[in-house]
């Protein structure tokens, strides 16, 4: 029945303001940098006269350097605000775009490269965010959504691309134009209505494992006030019945040894 179909669009579907957000920024990022990267080869090679070899090291220093800096993008969304993460990693992607105001091939490079390192440290904050505004039945539509997006970015960055250079713009004005998308793409994001996981989700039970800290089993072991962090004060607890409250709990917390199947 049309009745009881569940919505798609809205808070209680899938595609909610936010996924929409962040696919959009996909688009319009890969919309802007998948140009630069169709046209850059062209513009070492044929416009700046230089070696294959050149373009070879410049791309491998862009992406083999890049999968550190996704690492180091992922630890940094773990420990701080990951839209602050995204939203840094995704304003320096341009640098890439700037490159075309250079004509020496190394400038041009370093910039590329740099746009390349951005973007890939502004990955993983980004895919975290989807995964904090969705609900966990709707993650493969909105996962599939968003890099249909991402994908169909990069192929109208290589057809506008493509029909540029048949009207004979120069490499490095294609370069420059490619800032426009980009710039949308951050737009897009910084209107993201992000609540950090910890605030946005209820409590599951489960003990924070800072709370087994050795500050707090130490007021626990000696009747510290703070020992309200594990449970309600009551002037009948002992410190061996907090004591043993305190193992019975980590217990139940900890994860189990990687022998147990």
């Amino acid at each position: 029945m049309a009745g009881n179909a569940h919505p798609i669009v809205g808070p209680s579907g899938w595609l909610n303001k936010n996924v929409l957000l962040l696919s959009l920024s996909a688009f319009f990022a890969d919309g802007g940098y998948q140009a630069v990267t169709a046209v850059f080869p062209l513009l070492i090679i044929f416009g700046m006269k230089e070696p294959p070899y050149v373009y070879g090291l410049l791309l491998a220093l862009a992406f083999g350097g890049g999968s550190l800096f996704a690492f180091l993008g992922g630890m940094a969304g773990d420990r701080y605000n990951r839209k602050t993460v995204a939203l840094a990693g995704n304003l320096l992607i341009p640098l890439m775009s700037i490159a075309g105001f250079f004509s020496n091939v190394w400038i041009v490079g370093i910039l590329f490269t740099l746009g390349w390192w951005a973007r890939f440290f502004r990955t993983p904050a980004r895919r975290a965010m989807l995964v904090e505004v969705s609900k966990p039945e709707h993650r493969a539509k909105v996962f599939g959504f968003l890099h249909a997006l991402d994908v169909g970015g990069g192929l109208v960055a290589v057809i506008y691309a493509i029909i540029l250079i048949l009207y004979h713009v120069s490499y490095h004005d294609i370069l420059l134009v490619s800032i426009f998308p980009i710039l949308i793409s951050s737009v897009c994001l910084a209107f993201v209505h992000y609540v950090p996981f910890a605030a946005a989700t209820p409590s599951t039970g489960t003990v924070p494992a800072s709370r087994f800290s050795f500050p707090n089993i130490l007021r626990a072991s000696t009747g510290g006030s703070s020992v309200s962090c594990f449970w309600p004060r009551r002037s009948s607890d002992s410190v061996t019945t907090r004591w043993a409250s305190l193992f019975f709990r980590w217990q139940r917390h900890r994860p189990a040894p990687h022998w147990v199947s």
